[in-house]
């Protein structure tokens, strides 16, 4: 849905979606924001902090 990464399956295709990010503002700007809010949510410390609890939780039950 184009909110946190364009996605291609080829390399003329990747170039189309990069020159689509460098003419487009708003895209640019919306795939940068989703694409950092995805990184806060999925890379925080925290959240690895409780994935590592669960997996270490499972392997001592």
């Amino acid at each position: 849905d184009e909110t946190e990464l364009l996605v291609a399956e080829s390399g003329d295709k990747f170039t189309k979606q990069c020159l689509r990010l460098y003419q487009n503002g708003g895209l640019w700007q919306a795939v940068q924001d989703g694409g950092s809010a995805a990184v806060a949510r999925d890379c925080s410390k925290q959240g690895f902090r409780d994935s590592l609890y669960a997996l270490l939780d499972k392997k001592v039950s």
